[in-house]
């Protein structure tokens, strides 16, 4: 329930966050999406693959036209920056493709779980999210899937987008 929660006074906040991979062996740009201000909870989070297309998906934008509109609950999007490694980072943790492609899936799988997550909880000040739902485009779905799937326990939705599925 909401209680005393105005959508339409709700504006978005922006910011970059470095988080240190130990997995990953690099520091990953997050971007953070947050709404601004008093908000009521609860408050879900969605990850995203390839968050270095957080402008050209208008995601900012996006969120300020659909709180506006009264049509979204208050959302943490944490869109994470892709690497050059991305076709080693994205896939199926454990089982690279024929080309050997993936082979940092398993890395970047706990980097989601072990690093980001507990990074997000610090930098947003909470401690749980109503829902936390994972999502990408093609390499970065399939890899969203791959993740959520096998960790069911923190995940409780997944959206995958023109899905690599062919993997």
């Amino acid at each position: 329930m909401y209680l005393s929660w105005n959508v339409t006074e709700m504006t978005v906040a922006e910011t970059e966050i470095a988080v240190k991979s130990e997995y990953l062996k690099r520091n990953v740009t997050v971007t953070l999406l947050m709404p601004e201000g008093e908000v009521a909870e609860p408050i879900h989070l969605l990850l995203l693959n390839d968050g270095q297309e957080a402008e050209n998906l208008r995601l900012n934008d996006t969120m300020d036209a659909l709180y506006e509109a009264g049509l979204m609950k208050p959302v943490v999007i944490a869109a994470i920056h892709a690497s050059a490694e991305r076709i080693q980072e994205y896939g199926v943790a454990g089982k690279p493709d024929f080309k050997q492609r993936g082979s940092k899936a398993a890395a970047y799988t706990q980097f989601i779980v072990k690093e980001l997550l507990p990074a997000i909880h610090k930098e947003t000040g909470l401690e749980s999210f109503a829902t936390t739902a994972y999502g990408g485009f093609s390499l970065g779905g399939l890899s969203a899937m791959d993740i959520a799937w096998n960790n069911s326990q923190l995940f409780d939705k997944v959206g995958v987008f023109s899905g690599s599925f062919w993997w």
